[in-house]
């Protein structure tokens, strides 16, 4: 019987998935559909080791399986499942994405959270002036 390795569980997760994903994105997918436990890591940062191993296979094997897409965060995808796309059109897909849950966010005036302050300054005795002046 061969051992379950990260290897197998990032493959898994990216078949199952079929997204570009960060190493973080990847273990916490893992950890729900309960491939984490096949692998049995101890560590307290698996998603670094996740990281770890697949840019080692990038740098070190020239037909690795893996290919990086984008910056900040850093996510990666599995060459046979690019289909005919280029990595610049999928990293733009992922920044439109990432646009549209930003537009989405709540946005909130210093006003609007003027009194949580005044609860926070009051309970720990904070001295301060009043912030209203300046506007």
């Amino acid at each position: 019987m061969s051992v379950y390795t990260f290897f197998d569980l990032i493959d898994e997760v990216f078949n199952l998935y079929k997204e570009p994903l960060t190493d973080k994105e990847i273990w916490e997918k893992a950890v729900e559909s309960g491939l984490d436990k096949k692998v049995g890591s101890v560590g307290k940062t698996p998603w670094k080791t996740i990281g770890a191993r697949i840019y080692v296979d990038m740098r070190d094997n020239p037909n690795s399986k893996y290919i990086k897409v984008g910056r900040r965060p850093t996510r990666f995808f599995l060459k046979e499942l690019m289909k005919n796309e280029t990595i610049e059109s999928i990293s733009k897909k992922i920044d439109d994405k990432d646009k549209k849950e930003k537009e989405n966010r709540k946005k909130y005036k210093e006003r609007d959270i003027h009194p949580l302050l005044v609860k926070y300054i009051v309970n720990f005795q904070i001295k301060l002036d009043n912030i209203f002046k300046l506007f």
